[in-house]
């Protein structure tokens, strides 16, 4: 999950407990390698959403990667 506030910035949920290593995944309909720390459970994913939804920020409580 990918958040941006100016389209400029974006932060990335991440799972701290996984790695960098590299998988391959689906996504948007496009076969790609991503980062195992780009997976992240359904729970968290969802808590980011409804706070993002309810406040208009990012979950300070989750781990981003911002670029």
């Amino acid at each position: 999950m990918t958040a941006t506030f100016d389209t400029e910035t974006f932060y990335t949920l991440v799972n701290e407990y996984e790695s960098e290593e590299l998988v391959e995944l689906v996504a948007g309909g496009q076969l790609g390698e991503y980062p195992m720390n780009f997976c992240v459970d359904q729970h968290l994913m969802l808590s980011a959403v409804k706070e993002f939804f309810i406040s208009g920020k990012i979950d300070d409580t989750a781990d981003w990667l911002g670029e």
